[in-house]
């Protein structure tokens, strides 16, 4: 709870409110008091059942749940340009006449970022690297840091991949929208081809 309450969207925070069967323990009301001298802490009644209630109202009307905080950073493997004041030469790696980055972490979304629940979120656009490159493969990882700058970096994962089929593959370069859309308990991901219809998706629950 102190780590969590050292986030800046908690510097105003007044009140604590205590939910769930621990709730109603004396033993723990009277811990997280003394933890937290500062706060006042309030214990409804039928603690126990909150919830549940909750869940059953969420149930009858999702909207009651307007936003979340995003607990991870999410983002894609990638090969950005090289940046001499941020990448290590070691990773530096060359695709036509451009050095680029290997293995960098492209951030789509920062940990502890508020989004509303249901709005999809264009991330970015990326385009083929290959001529007649016939299909994107899009490495999702995900990070509990706010700016990880390598797929490698400590506590990232690998959580998913998002493949899609070039429509009528060319020498020029194609672009591929990448769309991320936050649910409540699930994170959905597409990519578009664009100027075509073509595209693919993939849900992925929280962890």
């Amino acid at each position: 709870m102190k780590e969590n309450l050292k986030n800046h969207e908690c510097k105003d925070l007044s009140m604590l409110l205590l939910v769930g069967g621990f709730s109603e323990s004396i033993v723990v009301q009277n811990t997280i008091k003394k933890a937290f001298p500062d706060k006042t802490v309030i214990i409804i009644p039928d603690s126990s059942t909150a919830v549940l209630r909750g869940a059953v109202m969420y149930g009858h009307d999702p909207n009651i749940i307007a936003s979340r905080i995003v607990k991870h950073s999410y983002g894609i493997l990638s090969r950005q340009r090289f940046d001499p004041s941020k990448h290590q030469e070691s990773r530096a790696v060359t695709v036509g006449d451009v050095k680029r980055c290997r293995d960098t972490f492209h951030s789509l979304i920062s940990a502890n970022t508020p989004v509303v629940v249901g709005k999809k979120k264009r991330s970015h656009t990326f385009h083929t690297i290959e001529p007649l490159q016939d299909i994107a493969t899009f490495r999702l990882f995900s990070s509990p840091h706010e700016n990880p700058v390598y797929i490698d970096d400590k506590d990232c994962r690998h959580f998913a991949d998002l493949k899609i089929d070039i429509q009528s593959p060319s020498k020029d370069r194609i672009d591929i929208d990448v769309d991320f859309q936050f649910g409540l308990t699930e994170l959905a991901v597409t990519a578009k081809q664009k100027g075509t219809e073509n595209k693919s998706n993939i849900s992925i629950k929280y962890k």
